[in-house]
């Protein structure tokens, strides 16, 4: 178990609340991944936190236990959360048969930059590096990630803005994973919610 490295990173003003909504949605999460339809134990999801911050979260346990043993590796690992994390905003438990993930990503807080007065303030080079930020992205999940993924629906609501205007991919709904020879759109595994 550890906090996710990041020197910059402040702790969560209200820790307690934090901890209540982050509880509470890794609990579901948890209850998703263990009694999943499939054979695959794991579930990600989103919840919001405040109006700007949104918590993404990741449960999975190995094929090799049960649905009941899944759900009981993953309730042993929520008292971690407290210990490992210090009201960090983004932390990993992991443990031999199961692990959970969370990232809170605090967003641009303005609405929306789709009227023309907020597009104004949009400068030529502010844009170009929104583009280059994307196209950085794209560059990691598809050449320099461990795990090859085609996100397949890169469009402008999947591109979230934090406060420094840096990019975000976000919605890996429709993404693919590819082996690493694999070169062909024809493959049968699906990543993400």
């Amino acid at each position: 178990m550890y906090p996710d490295s990041n020197k910059d990173e402040k702790n969560i003003l209200d820790s307690v609340g934090f901890v209540v909504v982050l509880k509470e949605f890794m609990n579901k999460l948890s209850d998703r991944a263990a009694f999943n339809p499939s054979n695959f134990m794991f579930a990600t999801g989103k919840t919001k936190i405040t109006m700007n911050e949104t918590i993404y979260g990741l449960v999975q346990c190995t094929r090799d236990i049960s649905r009941s043993n899944c759900r009981v590796c993953l309730n042993s690992e929520f008292g971690d959360l407290d210990g490992c994390c210090d009201y960090r905003q983004g932390g990993t438990v992991l443990s031999r048969n199961c692990n959970m993930r969370f990232q809170l990503y605090p967003f641009y807080n303005e609405p929306t930059v789709n009227d023309s007065e907020k597009r104004a303030k949009l400068h030529w080079d502010i844009r170009l590096n929104i583009i280059l930020g994307i196209a950085r992205a794209l560059l990691y999940l598809h050449e320099d990630s461990r795990l090859k993924i085609i996100h397949r629906d890169l469009k402008p609501n999947n591109v979230l803005l934090d406060q420094e205007m840096v990019a975000e991919i976000s919605d890996f709904g429709m993404a693919r994973s590819f082996g690493e020879n694999q070169n062909i759109a024809n493959t049968k595994r699906v990543v993400g919610t």
